[in-house]
């Protein structure tokens, strides 16, 4: 019988010290809650950058350019404070050009735009040549010029103060 005992008392005393504590489990969610904020402050906001938004421009910029150059035909780029958009020479008038990667494209909410000197657009022309243009984007203190020389030429200048 004394045989019989022991196997009880073993298993009654590793059932008390099987599982975990209330402590145990609390540090648990703590460093569990730690990691997760911690994810989440690496997180980006999902905005785009002004430089991303200054690069993806100056593509648009040059994809017009090799438009005017495939189609033989002039290709404008009209920019405003709320967006830009392209249009086509056909015959005497223009007609818009709405068709990835044409279609009209607003500028993110914060983003400031503004053309140095008068001309608000740029023509390019079949021979690759372009009409001169610069054109300042700007979100808080920083900004960055795009600018468009008369060979057709785009180039996205660094950041300066604003």
């Amino acid at each position: 019988m004394a045989t019989g005992v022991e196997p009880r008392r073993l298993t009654a005393s590793r059932a008390k010290r099987a599982g975990f504590t209330l402590v145990e489990l609390m540090v648990v969610l703590v460093i569990m809650g730690l990691l997760a904020g911690a994810v989440i402050l690496t997180l980006p906001d999902g905005r785009m950058s002004l430089a991303q938004e200054s690069e993806r421009f100056a593509a648009r910029l040059l994809r017009a350019r090799e438009e005017a150059l495939l189609v033989n035909r002039q290709v404008r780029v009209s920019v405003s404070p709320a967006d830009y958009r392209f249009d086509i020479r056909d015959g005497r008038d223009w007609r818009a050009l709405d068709r990835a990667p044409f279609a009209t494209t607003p500028w993110i909410d914060e983003t400031r735009v503004s053309a140095e000197g008068t001309e608000s657009a740029v023509v390019f022309e079949p021979t690759g040549q372009a009409s001169a243009a610069e054109f300042i984007l700007g979100r808080a203190a920083v900004g960055y010029r795009v600018s468009v020389d008369i060979a057709g030429n785009v180039t996205v200048h660094d950041p300066r103060a604003l």
